[in-house]
């Protein structure tokens, strides 16, 4: 039960902050203006090359064959365009 306490607190976190979300996303688009999702993309960019990054450098076993199947889960993923 002890190793759920870290998701139980941010949970309760979330909830905590959920009335203040929106006027958070209000400042975040004032700020940047009209250049909001390059910057809304350029941070998800990067957050998920950090964790993928990080996936590799964790790698303990058959790790040319798990980077491999990463790869290819990366760049298989439909993103819905038309």
């Amino acid at each position: 039960m002890r190793r759920y306490r870290p998701a139980f607190a941010v949970s309760l976190l979330f909830i905590a902050w959920s009335p203040f979300i929106g006027q958070l996303r209000d400042v975040v688009k004032r700020v940047p203006g009209d250049s909001f999702a390059l910057v809304i993309g350029l941070l998800l960019g990067t957050t998920v090359l950090a964790a993928g990054r990080w996936g590799v450098q964790h790698l303990r076993e058959r790790r040319p064959q798990r980077i491999g199947l990463m790869s290819a889960a990366n760049t298989s993923c439909d993103t819905g365009g038309s």
